[in-house]
């Protein structure tokens, strides 16, 4: 009895709602983690100057792009020191500075926010 009372509690107890300010071993452990954005967020190839809030930066040889109000994107993996590689309409791209990760002093978390993650997706589905 003791066994289906605590079955049937795991299995209707709502899913963790996502952290408001997620750690990298969070994401790190989600992978991959989609993220919808609240503004318009130019993503531009890398130069020295300095980028306003909502931008972010690929290597130089990729073309600038948008993506829109409230449309996702997938991080599909961090490879270090604030960097991370993303999919946006099926096509990858890696940053070179990822804000919404640990370390930047402005996380731009009014921007950028986790909205599922596959893992979660998964485990929903096993509980219904």
């Amino acid at each position: 009895m003791m066994i289906a009372v605590a079955l049937w509690t795991l299995l209707n107890t709502p899913i963790q709602s996502l952290p408001r300010e997620p750690s990298d071993a969070w994401y790190r452990k989600h992978l991959p983690v989609t993220l919808k954005v609240t503004q318009d967020v130019e993503v531009k190839p890398y130069s020295p100057e300095r980028r306003p809030r909502g931008t972010l930066v690929t290597g130089r040889d990729a073309k600038a792009f948008t993506i829109k109000k409230g449309e996702t994107f997938q991080m599909t993996k961090l490879l270090g020191e604030g960097e991370c590689r993303i999919r946006f309409l099926k096509k990858d791209y890696d940053l070179e500075s990822c804000p919404w990760l640990e370390g930047f002093t402005d996380r731009e978390t009014d921007i950028y926010q986790p909205v599922a993650t596959d893992r979660a997706k998964g485990r929903e589905a096993h509980a219904r």
